[in-house]
């Protein structure tokens, strides 16, 4: 960042938990800013140009860009984990909404696909076999799809777009 006056700033995001909170950008080498602690006000004595706050006798390193970058997010197991929970509710919700409104369940299908693609999740064949994987409908066999079985394949037919999408049964080879 830079300074109307040109001089250099760096943002201050301090790593310690008696800092509460440094409500200012500094310079390298600027003096005498009150430092909001937890244990009160202390005057800061200075700022070296890698980043190091000295107030009072105490040393603190301000955060890096990557490390700023880094600090709003949490585990990407935990998240993964949420989406795949919030994919399997929508698909409840598609199946129960069906009946009543079948655009209220591609918008909870459209919903999962979100979800999905956006935290990098796959959708478990059990939910991707519910949805046409050209047009992205709802499907239920008898009402929007059709399914047969042809050639040791299960060929489910879309109603509404009319393209065929083939599954394996799974037989093994020998039998055939």
């Amino acid at each position: 960042m830079q300074d109307v006056d040109g001089a250099n700033k760096l943002s201050i995001n301090v790593l310690y938990p008696h800092v509460s909170m440094l409500c200012c950008c500094l310079s390298p080498g600027s003096t005498g800013i009150d430092v909001i602690t937890s244990l009160g006000t202390a005057t800061l004595h200075g700022v070296s140009s890698a980043g190091i706050i000295i107030y009072e006798g105490r040393t603190l390193r301000t955060r890096s860009p990557r490390e700023n970058r880094m600090a709003g997010r949490s585990k990407n197991g935990e998240i993964k984990r949420l989406a795949r929970e919030r994919i399997a509710v929508l698909f409840q919700r598609a199946e129960e909404f069906f009946p009543e409104n079948p655009g209220w369940s591609d918008r909870c299908v459209g919903l999962a696909r979100t979800i999905a693609m956006r935290q990098r999740v796959g959708l478990d064949w059990q939910y991707r076999r519910k949805i046409c994987p050209h047009c992205y409908r709802f499907h239920v066999p008898g009402v929007t799809m059709r399914v047969r079985i042809r050639k040791g394949n299960v060929v489910i037919t879309c109603f509404h777009c009319h393209r065929q999408s083939r599954f394996p049964t799974g037989r093994s080879h020998e039998s055939v």
